[in-house]
């Protein structure tokens, strides 16, 4: 009888190259997109912009009309907007003692308010830079240098205690955690409160990557795994691989994550995307093992926007997925990692590896391993 299968946290998303948003030619640092999806916020010459969706791309960026845009003459920065976009959170620079605190400004029917700092348990007399909510807003992910950090710029999480926000706690400190002896700067929470996305400079020098770390069902934060479009430097490639990504946000549905890349030479930072094409769920709890490879016909099929793909590894292996059309090609590729033993599904959203909806028409799913090779077909339909 095979060995009774554990349930195992494991979980790998698949992003598509990353395009450039290229919306007036301009520098635009820390990005934050709103609930629907229709108006980016971000900041630039130290105030805060925003550009609206309009049918096929992106409006000129345009000064945001506020009052700490127009009056106050100090330094704007990392702009957040909260999940019910009635407040606009951002690192304002308040003097060499205070140094970067975090504010907020309101929206009311006269426009936005005058920005108002957050609590001392927030903001120190060290840097506090750059945040995030939870859905329910009563969660507060910020970056800060501070005494009770480890001596760079650290991830804590307040929680919301009636009228103020709670003692900061630091998160998870360690080699595979999310504070790690460099600056953690940048964070973004998932819907759902299960993916905390942060940038960090970790492996190379003055370069700065972007990360995840999931949370298990006990409530605690996994290693980090470092998002696979993030790059070393490579200051002969104009527009791409420049070793500084950071800065992420992400959609509402999880699948479209908005982050910074500086430009190698002139060190202009740009907004770019980036579209989830498939996630590789944790295994379904078994009695037993599989007893032999299997690859299971995808749910639903036809489909439009996304199926499922339900496969089984009975021995510890390096499987891929990848999706072709009928002359062979590869479209994609949707699961590329090393399994132990177990019924494992992958969600594919209908893209090809450039974030672009494939068109109707048959295709073939073929799992792979140094083992055994299956496949299958499937229909997208529009």
């Amino acid at each position: 009888m095979n060995a009774i299968l554990i349930s195992m946290s494991f979980s790998q998303s698949i992003w598509s190259e990353p395009v450039m948003l290229n919306f007036d030619g301009l520098s635009a640092i820390s990005p934050s997109i709103n609930r629907t999806n229709d108006t980016l916020f971000f900041s630039r010459d130290a105030k805060i912009y925003y550009t609206v969706w309009q049918d096929t791309g992106w409006s000129k960026g345009k000064k945001l009309e506020a009052v700490f845009n127009e009056v106050y003459e100090t330094i704007i920065e990392n702009v957040y907007i909260s999940p019910d976009s009635r407040r606009l959170y951002f690192s304002m620079w308040r003097g060499d003692y205070w140094g970067w605190d975090l504010v907020f400004s309101e929206r009311t029917e006269n426009g936005w308010s005058s920005p108002v700092p957050l609590d001392t348990n927030v903001n120190t007399d060290g840097h506090e830079w750059n945040c995030c909510l939870s859905a329910d807003m009563q969660q507060l992910y910020f970056c800060s240098l501070r005494w009770m950090g480890k001596g760079y710029m650290d991830l804590f999480v307040s929680n919301w205690q009636d009228t103020c926000w709670g003692p900061a706690q630091l998160l998870p400190f360690g080699p595979d955690s999310i504070n790690w002896g460099s600056d953690e700067d940048g964070v973004c929470l998932s819907q759902n409160g299960k993916e905390l996305f942060f940038s960090a400079f970790r492996e190379h020098g003055w370069g700065c990557d972007i990360y995840k770390s999931v949370k298990d069902s006990t409530g605690r934060w996994g290693k980090i795994e470092k998002l696979p479009f993030c790059k070393m430097q490579d200051s002969t490639d104009w527009l791409g691989n420049t070793g500084v990504d950071m800065f992420p946000s992400l959609t509402i549905d999880g699948n479209t994550l908005y982050f910074n890349r500086e430009h190698p030479i002139s060190k202009y930072r740009f907004i770019w995307i980036t579209k989830k094409i498939s996630e590789t769920i944790d295994p379904v709890i078994n009695s037993t093992a599989p007893k032999c490879y299997e690859l299971y016909q995808n749910f639903p099929n036809p489909f439009n926007t996304e199926t499922i793909i339900k496969y089984d590894v009975s021995a510890t292996s390096r499987i891929k997925i990848s999706v072709f059309d009928l002359s062979g090609r590869e479209i994609v590729k949707l699961v590329d990692k090393h399994h132990s033993p177990g019924t494992y599904q992958v969600i594919w959203y209908g893209i090809d590896r450039k974030g672009r909806k494939l068109s109707s028409g048959v295709y073939s799913y073929v799992l792979s391993s140094n083992k055994i090779t299956l496949s299958k077909k499937f229909t997208i339909i529009k």
